[in-house]
């Protein structure tokens, strides 16, 4: 076989090796599963809450028109009605319920070994003898809790005395005609208090048919 002869016979073959190639990745490529792609996740624009950011709403067990005041200061809280205890002011170690010209509770410290009456007169009747002015138990309804009064060391028939304007007994804390007397809760021994009530009444409820309601004192609690 001469050179031209061999030279169309290679040619031949590599022609058929090259459409033999292409045929094989044509039907590779034809037998390539198609892997189908998830449709994107729509986006919404409306906000969504978190439910622990929401505000919890407090329930009130009181009536209408019955306010709880609490002095996070002297640790104590009761309830009075708006309409008639309005405002209330603390001041210091004072809390004024209907204003400063109203009623008022003050807090005192104490050693806690003393009972009520011993306190009473380290604070204010030291050097005055207990015959001059004498510190008086009262009734309490309340296992815990005490009370008391500075008495005058004399009977009272006449507010017009001479004796009572020349008594040693402090003004202001001794007792009168009207509501004063010191409390203490013996949970709490550490302190006391002076209630300054007056001859009228703050309600601590709605009135009710027959009365019977509780005052503002009356609720009073001493919280830490």
């Amino acid at each position: 076989m001469n050179q031209k002869g061999s030279a169309n016979i290679i040619l031949v073959v590599v022609i058929v090796v090259l459409l033999g190639a292409v045929g094989y990745l044509a039907l590779t490529k034809k037998s390539e599963p198609i892997t189908e792609q998830p449709a994107p996740t729509p986006v919404s624009n409306v906000p969504i809450s978190d439910p622990s950011q929401a505000p919890t709403p407090i329930p009130s067990s009181n009536p209408v028109g019955v306010e709880t005041f609490s002095s996070q200061k002297l640790g104590v809280t009761f309830n009075y009605l708006k309409s008639q205890g309005s405002p209330v002011i603390e001041d210091g170690d004072k809390i004024y319920v209907g204003g400063k010209d109203g009623q008022w509770v003050q807090e005192f410290s104490k050693n806690s070994d003393d009972d009520l009456k011993a306190a009473i007169r380290k604070k204010f009747l030291v050097g005055i003898s207990e015959q001059d002015c004498p510190v008086v138990d009262r009734t309490s309804d309340m296992e815990n809790i005490a009370t008391a009064e500075i008495k005058f060391g004399f009977q009272i028939t006449d507010l017009g005395d001479p004796r009572i304007e020349a008594s040693p007994c402090p003004e202001g804390y001794r007792a009168t005609n009207g509501i004063r007397y010191f409390w203490m809760d013996k949970s709490h021994p550490d302190k006391f208090f002076f209630f300054s009530i007056g001859q009228y009444a703050i309600l601590a409820e709605p009135a009710q048919t027959g009365g019977g309601e509780k005052t503002w004192q009356e609720t009073f609690e001493v919280t830490e």
